[in-house]
């Protein structure tokens, strides 16, 4: 499995790994999984790490994922989204994703450092 996650119920983020190649059915799935999953609550933020990801998403991904997210308000309202990625492309279709998602309940910002995108999804300064 390309798409993994784990839940930090300390710091309240959910940590999505992807490695490899993935495509927009199997990371649907597992966000599914991490909303219904007995540790997730409303509001937490999701940092969503793209380092070891081979494929770029295309913009029907990035489309589809912030339709997601509008779908799925009423379990992500008011949580943060920080997306990171060491690669230019995946970088860009992170921007574009944070573009669509404008509309959501879901704060988001694409990252190429991880620590930072870290600190800004936990809400401390540099």
């Amino acid at each position: 499995m390309a798409v993994t996650y784990r839940i930090d119920t300390a710091d309240r983020v959910v940590y999505l790994t992807t490695v490899g190649e993935s495509s927009f059915a199997e990371w649907r799935d597992v966000m599914l999984c991490a909303l219904s999953d007995p540790q997730y609550r409303r509001g937490m933020g999701f940092l969503s790490d793209r380092r070891g990801q081979t494929d770029v998403p295309d913009p029907e991904f990035a489309r589809a994922a912030a339709q997601f997210l509008m779908q799925h308000d009423d379990e992500m309202a008011g949580g943060r989204w920080a997306a990171v990625s060491n690669q230019a492309a995946v970088y860009g279709m992170q921007r574009m994703f944070s573009i669509l998602s404008e509309a959501t309940g879901v704060t988001t910002a694409a990252f190429m450092d991880f620590e930072e995108a870290r600190r800004w999804l936990l809400g401390r300064a540099d």
